[in-house]
């Protein structure tokens, strides 16, 4: 199927849909069996809940805690190369 923006490297608006659930009255909700597994997502697992506004409207956004530690790590890393080159830029002039 073609988004608007994919041929670009645009990722879609939203990702795939695997249904839907509804919030029980302890405020829980049950991800589909389809998602857990594609997603590698297993009893246990940490999620992070962010709040996304956007075109569709405001939401929630769930994402393994793992993944996020994973990309802070990774941009901490490039941050400090930027540093470190930026320092190395002032001392030469």
């Amino acid at each position: 199927m073609a988004y608007p923006g994919s041929a670009h490297g645009h990722p879609r608006p939203l990702g795939k849909c695997y249904g839907s659930t509804t919030l029980s009255g302890r405020g829980q909700v049950v991800i589909p069996g389809e998602a857990r597994r594609e997603l590698s997502l297993e009893a246990g697992t940490r999620l992070l809940v962010f709040e996304s506004e956007g075109r569709a409207g405001r939401g929630l956004i769930l994402i393994p805690a793992e993944a996020v530690t994973a990309f802070v790590r990774e941009a901490s890393g490039r941050l400090a190369e930027l540093e470190r080159a930026l320092v190395e830029e002032e001392t030469r002039e």
